[in-house]
């Protein structure tokens, strides 16, 4: 269709009147033919509409196509703000982002920002006119500053969906259950079989006939980003660098976003950055090896939330995210548990070897002796007694801060919080 437009605008533009000169008396030799720029903004007006009905229609990917189209054509004919136009395509950018076609949604973040800090930086030299449009800048580096943070959540989630399903794929003689547990390190290894069976998850753009032919249907041929998203991370997270690499780039964009806001006067949108900031340490947890590593992130995931649940505290008035936030706060203590306790049986494990002659005779005769029928502090080794004191050490904490947990809400005993809950069910 927009082939057709540009026949007409190119090679028959002379030819055409404007419909209010239909009407007048003038003869057609006097009459001024249409400007070929007005056709443009026409057929650039016609392409918006259709985007507009595609969505309607429920169809993603023309509409996707269709408000592409608008925006390039407006890029290149210049039309309107640029402020307006890198809003609009960062969410474009962000919509691709949804669709999961994570390619797509860089490319069009990228050009937002591009041209947004190129006007930012052009108003900068009038200091007048700066001044008006400070404010509009910042609400508008704002909402960018959202939509980078849903595609770097979006892009670990892609990520550990990839490795997940990956590894607990059954085949057809069903799964092995006999095999240790060492996720990244078994499903990285085949990093080809990955591209291929995650290709869909990643929104890979339709081909064949029609409007979908075109490699670079989505990209702004006008604008040289190639710089600008070689920074970016685009790609399946495979090793922790990777990880590390994309968490750098959400978490700037995060704590950007979250310096416009504080408790007091913007509290939902400060709870949802937290909120963020939360899940992003434990996607960056997901793909550390190091127990230590992941003990020291969990920890900042705690404090965040723990630091939000304190501020929750303070308001007269109690609110349904903070159960949430203390259900959350459980999970991230149960996992610090199990850290320590990982931690403790490798350190134990690695100290501790098992002597089969002296210790099973021990055993054995201690559970033979009519004075004693349990396993007591003569018959197990000192070094096994000290891992399981440890451990035992390790779960009563946690299980005490869960307790103080579970007290913060409405009910202060278990007894009541049971009774609660009941209550609410019916």
């Amino acid at each position: 269709m927009e082939e057709l437009y540009d026949k007409i605008s190119k090679s028959k533009a002379e030819m055409y009147l404007d419909a209010e000169d239909l009407f007048t008396t003038e003869p057609i030799e006097n009459i001024k033919r249409l400007n070929p720029e007005k056709i443009d903004k026409v057929i650039t007006n016609n392409v918006q509409m259709l985007a507009f009905l595609y969505n309607k229609l429920n169809l993603p990917q023309k509409y996707a196509l269709y408000n592409h189209t608008a925006l390039r054509r407006q890029l290149e004919m210049k039309e309107g703000t640029p402020q307006d136009w890198a809003l609009r395509t960062s969410r474009l950018g962000n919509y691709f982002t949804y669709l999961n076609q994570i390619g797509n949604a860089r490319h069009h973040l990228c050009a937002a920002y591009h041209i947004l800090k190129t006007c930012h930086d052009n108003c900068k030299l009038m200091p007048e006119e700066f001044v008006l449009q400070k404010a509009d800048f910042e609400m508008h580096f704002l909402e960018l500053s959202h939509h980078w943070v849903k595609y770097g959540l979006t892009l670990y989630k892609l990520s550990r969906k990839t490795i997940l399903t990956r590894y607990f794929s059954q085949p057809s003689s069903g799964p092995d259950l006999w095999r240790p547990l060492d996720v990244l390190s078994e499903v990285l290894e085949n990093p080809e079989k990955i591209d291929e069976e995650n290709s869909k998850d990643l929104g890979a753009e339709k081909g064949g006939k029609g409007d979908f032919t075109s490699e670079n249907v989505y990209n702004f041929p006008s604008l040289d980003l190639k710089e600008m998203e070689s920074r970016v991370p685009v790609d399946i997270i495979r090793t922790v660098e990777d990880a590390r690499k994309l968490f750098t780039f959400t978490h700037k964009w995060l704590m950007r976003a979250k310096h416009y806001y504080d408790f007091e006067h913007h509290s939902a949108q400060y709870i949802s950055c937290s909120l963020q900031q939360a899940e992003l340490y434990e996607h960056l947890a997901f793909f550390e090896k190091n127990i230590d590593n992941q003990y020291s992130i969990q920890k900042r995931r705690a404090d965040i939330l723990e630091t939000l649940n304190s501020l929750l505290k303070t308001c007269d008035n109690d609110m349904t995210i903070q159960i949430d936030i203390i259900r959350e706060l459980s999970q991230v203590q149960l996992e610090l548990m199990a850290l320590n306790l990982q931690k403790l049986w490798r350190e134990e494990s690695q100290t501790n070897v098992f002597n089969i002659d002296s210790d099973a005779d021990s055993i054995i005769n201690s559970l033979d002796s009519e004075s004693n029928k349990t396993l007591t502090e003569k018959t197990l080794h000192a070094s096994s007694k000290n891992m399981f004191l440890r451990r035992m050490e390790a779960a009563t904490s946690i299980n005490g801060k869960l307790f103080r947990l579970s007290g913060q809400l409405v009910p202060q005993t278990p007894s009541e919080l049971s009774f609660e809950f009941s209550s609410m069910k019916v």
